[in-house]
């Protein structure tokens, strides 16, 4: 009887979010909106077609009248602030419980965070200046990312990064670690090698063994989990194709939380008879008989990850999987938008297999 009862309260709790969601997942950039920015010979005929999607009502009217410089910062900036304004939105119609679960699945966005703030520091940036360019996604939200802004590594302080950090900062020889009143003190970072150092250690660690770990197992987290794994399988793949083409002979080192172990794949990369395709997921499998080539790999990578984060809106319709989905399509369609943008300003030609476009859009 509870079990039925948890089942369907998942759907009430998620019914208005999700729908509102599965809404503006409609409204995306299709693959239409982004084939005329592609036909257009300048940036000024991107900001044409986005001022025929949802931005019209936010970008400036009078745009076109300015540099070409005002003007991508002004697309970057409308379309940073739509997608900071739609996660602000999500968290604040999730229980508590959940929307810490969601941060855990985009801890990806904590090193981000952090390379920005610690390198700002160093800088001497002001913080509003770099504010905005934050995305509190991940577990770091923003009244955390400003101590460590101000006091550097001393502000992880009462994180959930604070248990890895003795650790981290001995395996990568940091000096500096010591104690200080029965309180422990780190390293102060200013020279801009040791900053990039850590932020460097400090994403490895994300990625190599935090990535896919979860506090529970909220409704349909399991499937979430799956395609992280799947996600740092590709990233791994990508780095044995890269090795290989330098001629380099010992493996790279790989991430561990992907769903095949670093083991096996270290075994393949050194036999010169391995199959390669046969030891990744299914999905690699096609994208190596086509080719091998790193560029290829990548674009497929990113295509595959799309559609399966797509997957998760249909495969839970009202839940965590399709709210995850919904905020990987809409980084999407950012970073899209800007790399056509960019590449309008430097005259550099792209095409659509250089964009990940939204499947069925």
């Amino acid at each position: 009887m509870l079990s039925s009862l948890k089942s369907v309260e998942v759907p009430l709790r998620y019914g208005y979010l999700c729908t509102r969601l599965r809404g503006k997942k409609q409204r995306l950039i299709n693959k239409d909106g982004y084939a005329q920015m592609l036909r257009a010979n300048t940036i000024y005929g991107v900001l044409d077609v986005l001022q025929r999607t949802d931005y019209a009502s936010v970008l400036d009217k009078e745009l076109e009248q300015f540099g070409s410089e005002q003007v991508i910062r002004e697309i970057d900036r409308v379309i940073w602030s739509s997608v900071r304004q739609d996660i602000g939105y999500i968290f604040s119609r999730l229980p508590a419980k959940d929307a810490l679960v969601l941060r855990h699945f985009f801890k990806n966005y904590d090193a981000k965070n952090v390379r920005i703030v610690l390198s700002a520091h160093q800088k001497f940036l002001a913080w509003h200046d770099i504010e905005p360019q934050l995305l509190s996604l991940g577990l770091l939200d923003y009244e955390a990312l400003q101590r460590i802004y101000e006091k550097g590594i001393d502000g992880f302080t009462g994180t959930f990064y604070e248990r890895y950090l003795p650790s981290l900062l001995k395996k990568e020889k940091f000096l500096g670690v010591g104690k200080s009143n029965k309180k422990q003190s780190y390293p102060l970072l200013q020279d801009y090698k040791e900053i990039q150092g850590f932020c460097d250690a400090f994403e490895r660690l994300i990625y190599d063994e935090l990535y896919v770990y979860v506090p529970n197992d909220t409704y349909g987290v399991s499937s979430v989990q799956r395609q992280l794994r799947i996600y740092i399988d590709g990233l791994n793949l990508l780095w044995m194709l890269e090795a290989k083409a330098k001629n380099i002979s010992d493996p790279p080192k790989l991430y561990r939380s992907g769903s095949v172990s670093c083991e096996t794949l270290q075994r393949v990369y050194k036999n010169p008879q391995a199959t390669w395709a046969q030891v990744f997921p299914s999905v690699y499998k096609k994208v190596l008989s086509q080719s091998t080539d790193a560029v290829y790999v990548e674009r497929s990578m990113r295509r595959i990850f799309a559609e399966n984060m797509l997957s998760l809106f249909y495969q839970y319709p009202f839940g965590l999987p399709s709210v995850t989905g919904y905020i990987y399509l809409k980084l999407v369609e950012y970073q899209n938008v800007l790399a056509i943008v960019k590449a309008k300003s430097l005259g550099v030609s792209i095409d659509l297999s250089d964009v990940v476009v939204i499947p069925g859009r």
